[in-house]
This record gives structure tokens, sequence and C-alpha cells, in this order.
């Protein structure tokens, strides 16, 4: 009899098991679609809206099938997915915890903007605490994923596109990791950014590196965040750019270093101390100063740069010893052309001492203009040998 008992109560149980997994094959998910937007648009604080079908298991793994997602206002909306595939802890999501163990995302688009009073639009509104969250990505994949950016003032536009690479998300207030390659200017780049949880304050700290994937130049970024009202950074960056190839020994050079402390905003850019390395083969020879780039309906920028002794460097002494016609047309030759800004601004220059190999220059000062394409000499001074005074303009 006992038996029997358990031979019923096993049948029932192994009927209730496959009646779990077989029942959502029999479910219309699309009469929860109301249910999953809500969900979203509390998360995220703004409106969501599953515009495709949708698919749900529970057994063994909760796993959500989900096709055209989009979130934000229908007229500009800031995100839309193609498709969404995604795996939860169970216990978790008993719990109501929705611990993403797998997250696919494929060809999501993110667009942001820069309205024409300079606040940075995005109509989110997290938690306001971390342990009010109760969403975390443990791995996401990015398959071809944009990123817009746009700025209403001057028009302005930069995208990221075909991004592939990988998503983690410990809340909704972070920390976040995000790490892959995409197109940017017609060139691919590596890019990684780490951030920590957003504090009461609505500040994050932030370390971001992006490299041209042929090793032309990278830039690193970290400092804090702050992400309250209009958005505003404090923390230093580097640029590294690699020279171009050359087939003699005679051109090598080393990769011009930039670094400097940042403060900025959507209003402007603020180099407060930098510091440039034309060659870091020669780091005796280096420019210090301070610039300000302005942002806005018509972006420039203004720049201060000095310097104490810039020499160039020595002759192989077993060189080629044919004189030019004139000296000069051999040294315009040998000295490095100018970097013209794609972007109008000024400059101005003091150096010390300017050695020409032949020629010395003192207390040399120079004022230019650029209009993002040519450089105009405004003025040039400098006292020569002798206490002789040039002077061109």
């Amino acid at each position: 009899m006992l038996n029997r008992l358990f031979i019923v109560v096993g049948g029932v149980a192994i009927l209730a098991i496959i009646a779990l997994f077989a029942l959502p094959f029999f479910v219309d998910w699309s009469a929860y679609k109301p249910r999953l937007e809500a969900m979203v648009s509390e998360a995220l604080g703004t409106e969501a809206r599953v515009e495709g079908d949708i698919y749900f298991t529970l057994l063994p793994q909760p796993h959500l099938k989900a096709d055209t997602i989009v979130v934000g206002p229908a007229a500009s909306p800031l995100v839309e997915i193609e498709a969404v595939e995604a795996e939860l802890v169970l216990t978790d999501f008993l719990r109501d915890r929705y611990s993403v163990s797998s997250l696919t995302l494929n060809r999501p688009k993110l667009y942001f903007s820069v309205d024409a009073d300079g606040q940075f639009a995005v109509p989110l509104a997290m938690p306001e605490t971390v342990s009010a969250t109760n969403v975390s990505v443990e791995d996401a994949a990015i398959a071809n994923g944009e990123i817009h950016l746009t700025d209403g003032r001057s028009g302005a536009k930069w995208s990221l596109t075909g991004f592939d690479g990988s998503l983690q998300m410990g809340g909704m207030r972070g920390p976040f990791s995000l790490n892959g390659t995409g197109m940017f200017d017609d060139r691919p780049h590596i890019v990684r950014v780490n951030t920590s949880a957003r504090n009461a304050a609505d500040e994050l700290q932030v370390a971001a590196f992006a490299r041209a994937a042929d090793e032309g130049y990278s830039i690193t970024v970290d400092g804090l965040l702050s992400t309250r009202g209009r958005l505003e950074f404090a923390g230093s960056t580097t640029l590294r750019q690699t020279p171009a190839q050359v087939e003699s020994a005679d051109g090598v050079r080393g990769d011009l270093v930039f670094t400097s402390q940042v403060e900025a905003n959507t209003e402007r850019v603020l180099l407060t101390d930098f510091t440039v390395e034309p060659d870091e083969n020669r780091p005796a020879t280096r420019l210090t100063g301070a610039a300000v780039l302005n942002l806005g309906a018509s972006p420039n920028f203004d720049a201060v740069v000095s310097s104490g002794v810039i020499a160039l460097p020595p002759r192989e002494a077993s060189a080629d010893a044919v004189i030019e016609p004139y000296e000069v047309l051999r040294l315009l030759g040998e000295l490095p052309a100018p970097i013209v800004p794609p972007l109008p601004g000024r400059i101005g220059l003091d150096i010390t001492e300017l050695d020409l190999r032949g020629l010395s220059l003192r207390d040399v000062r120079l004022d230019a203009e650029t209009d993002g394409e040519v450089w105009l000499v405004e003025n040039f001074l400098a006292r020569m040998a002798g206490n002789a005074q040039l002077s061109l303009e």
C-alpha cells in the first residue's frame, strides 16, 4: 500500500514538472507586455515599449526573449534594441530579484544629445540609492551596437558604430564596465570604460581608455563625473600619438605625449595645467601651459604655452655634408610641421631660448590664430646674438 502511495506521489510530481516545462508553449506571452513594460519603465524612470514578440520559460532556468524594445519618448527615443535574450538566476527570480547571468543585446542603439541650453538630455530617473535596485547584469554580450551623440547648439554629430563587446552592471546605479571594439571616424577603435556605483550625490568615478586599432593614438581619462543637473567632470587625461613609420633610422621619433588636469562640462573644457612632449625620447624638450576649449554653437579654443629651452638635435657626424642653397631651407625642412586643430582658436607661445643649431633665439614670443585650416602668425618676436631684435608680422 505504501509503495503504491509513493508511486502515485511520484507520478503526480513528474506530471507537475512536465507541466511546468510544457506550460510556456501554451501561454500567449504577448498579454504580459504591459507588465514587462511597466517593470522596465519603473526601473529606468522613463517610458519603455516592447514593440515585438516576447517569449518566456521558467525552468530549468528563467529565459526571456523579446524583440524591438524602445526606451524613452516616442518622438526622441534614448535606446532602441532589435532583440534581447536573457537568462536569470532562478533562486533570485523567485525572490523578486532580477540577476541576469547571461544577456545578449542585438543591434542596440543609444542616442545622447546636448540641447540648445547646454543640458545633457537623458530622460532617465535612476533609483535614489544603490539598495533600491533589484536588477544586476553579470555578463552582457553586445552585437553590432551604436552610440550617437548630437550637439543641438552647433549641429555636430559623433557616432560609434559596429560595436561588439561586453557589459557588466552591478545595479541600475552601477558599477558599470564596458569593453569592446567599434568604428569611430572610419577607424576601428578599442574602448574600455569602468565606473564605480553612483553615490548619494550622483557622482561616480570613471576610468576610460580608447585606442585606434592601428595604434596611431590613444587617450586615457580618469576622474570624478557628476551627473546631478549639468554633467561635470574633474580629473586627468593623457593623449599619446605615434609618429608615422619611417624607412631610415635618421627619422625615428618618439611618441607625442600630452598630459593635463581637466575640468569639463557641456559649456567648456578647461585644461588647467598641461605638459606636451613632442618627442618622448627627448624629455628635456617639453612645453607647458593652459588652455580652454569653448563648446556651443561656435566651438573654439584659446591656449597659452611656454617652455624653457628647445633645441634641435645635432646632425649626424656621418651625414652627407652637401650644402643647401640656403641654410634656412635646410632648417625649415627639419622642423616638424605645426599641428592644425580642426576648429578655430588662438595660441600664445613663450620660449626662453630656441636653439636652431647655427642660430639661437632668446625671449621668443609667438601669437597666432587659426580658422581650422591654416595658421596666421600675427607677430613673432625674439632677441638674437648681440641683443639684436627680430620681429615678424
